[in-house]
């Protein structure tokens, strides 16, 4: 498989992931995004790294200086996504508090094919589209979180039950799905679309229900959407454990992202 978009790709994905963060947070009251030479940071309000996100380069010490003062005044904790790796850059990241939390592949497909729509796991798949859904995200998201990380699987809810309350101002571009077994969410996934690209995010399912096929089938519905829907390239970031997971359905390494956690200060 050709990689027709060369050099940029890994910019391609920065910048999916930065919109699908900021057309999130742009429609609901408390958060704020705030975007300084080139970096783009996400205020949620709560003690959520996984809304609380900053992507970008700074171009200096003072940016970081300004960003990471952000979150301390606010008392709560971020994750800083960088595409690529710079020694210098993460030193001084280390130096004001963050510490490196993990490593991810940046992979893609191109050619979306439209796959078939049988389900064999899941009794169906539905849009979040009304408010009951949009919870059913939120729980579903968040039972990865417990029992280890109880505050940020409370504030994950928190915040999807916001998104199901204000759910006709989310941009279209931003699809949510949930899988379900009989009446019960199993799995979620999201799309996100900026032209002909789309990421894939929040593949989740809670630990009692996996090895179950529930994974791998609300990713495929996923992919499904994203054809549905115009695009001709997908992108995610996967972590290496995961590598062979998304390789099995054509996807194709390219470039790598280091994620640095500020955390709370005691």
């Amino acid at each position: 498989m050709s990689n027709s978009h060369g050099p940029h790709l890994a910019q391609i994905m920065s910048d999916n992931m930065m919109a699908k963060f900021a057309a999130f947070a742009e429609r609901l009251p408390d958060f704020c995004v705030y975007r300084l030479a080139g970096i783009q940071y996400v205020d949620c309000g709560l003690q959520s790294d996984t809304f609380n996100t900053v992507f970008g380069w700074p171009t200096d010490v003072d940016d970081i200086e300004t960003v990471t003062r952000h979150y301390r005044e606010q008392g709560n904790p971020a994750a800083w996504w960088l595409s690529g790796s710079s020694p210098e850059t993460e030193e001084k990241l280390q130096r004001a508090g963050w510490v490196h939390e993990e490593y991810d592949v940046g992979m893609y497909l191109e050619h979306l094919v439209p796959l078939p729509g049988q389900l064999s796991a899941h009794s169906r798949v539905e849009y979040c589209d009304t408010a009951e859904r949009f919870q059913d995200f939120g729980r579903t998201l968040s039972s990865i979180f417990e029992p280890e990380n109880p505050v940020e699987a409370e504030n994950v809810r928190a915040i999807y039950l916001l998104a199901g309350e204000h759910r006709e101002e989310l941009p279209g571009d931003l699809i949510q799905i949930v899988g379900y077994a009989d009446e019960e969410p199993v799995s979620v996934a999201t799309v996100y679309l900026t032209g002909n690209v789309a990421g894939i995010f929040d593949i989740a399912t809670p630990k009692h229900r996996r090895n179950r096929g529930f994974g791998t089938e609300i990713f495929q519905q996923a992919l499904r959407v994203a054809h549905q829907r115009g695009a001709s390239t997908c992108v995610l970031q996967a972590s290496p454990d995961g590598l062979n997971i998304y390789r099995k359905q054509g996807f194709v390494p390219s470039g790598s992202f280091t994620v640095w956690n500020l955390p709370c200060q005691p």
